[in-house]
């Protein structure tokens, strides 16, 4: 694979266009765009030479096709659309949340491949998919919540830790006032949410070859919780099944029960429907019902601390709970993936302590902490 990549398709960007991970519209929302901003460490030169890395927020972008960019603007103008609604406290629709978790997918992913591209991929890292692949594929939740604190800041948690780099699949992100952890796998809500899911762990064949699992029919009954993880964050909490690629497998069968009809958005595109929690209430989400209480009254105490716990807390789950089967993978591999699951791990272990010990202060912007108080940066 060519050094330079684009996040969409992964092939050799054709055109001369720029990918903004963290896109204009929401860098415009949360402050002055030249702002500069901690990008984690500088992992380009080797682990023993990394050091901060800072720049503005409006030079974090990554090569991109034209027209990849110009198809996935439309999801881009939609998520903002959201966005706005949400902090504007309007009215939200089942279909506006699957809205969201997509742009999620982008974001995330996108995340990953970016810092993949800035640290000239040190874990050795070949990527099996990219962002054009990962929306709306897999099951994913939300949690949304409202921190105390009004003023402008946008930041993100997980993609600079080794363990994303391995496992990109919980991200926290703070946008203003708002909290979001989000999280997404293979069958992560499945079984509990009703629908067909695997009774026993996926496979792992090889490092380029697809997973390989069998399908039970599913429960058709939804059981609490549904995320087994541990959630810190307190807010309203959305889960939504996907299943458009399960549509084209043998066992497809399963998706055509009444059960996983009625309970999807989308059924023929494999979109499933929204499951909604929130303190005493647990609900599906019909196509149009609307939401106007997720913005969390009153705000959640600590919600930078317990959004930072949450998405460690996840990909320690993630790591853990739902890792594959690599009994198929050679000796070599096994080792290798041993290691690298002590690695993940310690560094996990490490990151929930200090953020079990952090400050329960809302991170702000301006004005600057003083000297004898660490502050937070704008981003990671």
């Amino acid at each position: 694979m060519s050094a330079k990549f684009c996040l969409f398709c992964g092939e050799r960007p054709e055109g001369k266009s720029k990918e903004h991970v963290l896109p204009r519209w929401l860098i415009e929302l949360t402050g002055e765009p030249t702002r500069i901003a901690n990008f984690g460490l500088d992992l380009s030169q080797g682990v023993e030479a990394a050091a901060p890395r800072q720049y503005a927020l409006s030079q974090f972008q990554f090569p991109a096709c034209t027209v990849c960019n110009g198809i996935f603007s439309t999801l881009e103008n939609e998520g903002k659309k959201v966005i706005s609604k949400i902090l504007a406290s309007e009215r939200l629709f089942a279909r506006d949340i699957s809205t969201l978790l997509n742009w999620l997918d982008k974001v995330r992913v996108g995340l990953w491949l970016g810092f993949h591209q800035l640290d000239k991929n040190i874990e050795g890292i070949r990527p099996r998919f990219f962002v054009q692949h990962r929306i709306g594929r897999k099951d994913r939740l939300l949690v949304l919540a409202s921190r105390t604190d009004e003023r402008q800041l946008l930041s993100f948690i997980g993609p600079t830790t080794v363990a994303f780099r391995f496992l990109p699949s919980a991200l926290g992100l703070v946008i203003n006032r708002l909290c979001f952890v989000n999280v997404s796998c293979d069958y992560l809500l499945a079984r509990r949410l009703g629908f067909p899911y695997p009774p026993n762990p996926i496979i792992s064949i090889a490092r380029q070859t697809p997973d390989y699992c069998q399908l039970g029919r599913g429960l058709h009954r939804v059981l609490r919780p549904i995320y087994q993880g541990s959630l810190q964050l307190d807010g309203a909490v959305f889960y939504q099944p996907m299943f458009p690629s399960e549509l084209t497998w043998r066992p497809s069968t399963f998706y055509e029960a009444e059960y996983v009809k009625g309970h999807s958005l989308d059924w023929e595109a494999g979109v499933g429907g929204i499951y909604y929690s929130k303190g005493d209430q647990f609900r599906w989400l019909d196509d149009k019902g609307q939401l106007t209480d997720i913005t969390v009254d009153p705000r959640c105490e600590g919600a930078e601390k317990k959004m930072v716990r949450s998405v460690y807390s996840a990909l320690k789950h993630l790591c853990t709970r739902l890792a594959p089967n690599y009994v198929y993978r050679t000796a070599e591999d096994r080792k290798f993936i041993e290691l690298r699951q002590k690695l993940v791990l310690k560094e996990l272990h490490s990151l929930e302590r200090g953020a079990r010990s952090m400050p329960g202060r809302p991170w702000v912007k301006d004005p600057p902490p003083a000297p004898h108080d660490s502050g937070s940066p704008n981003c990671e």
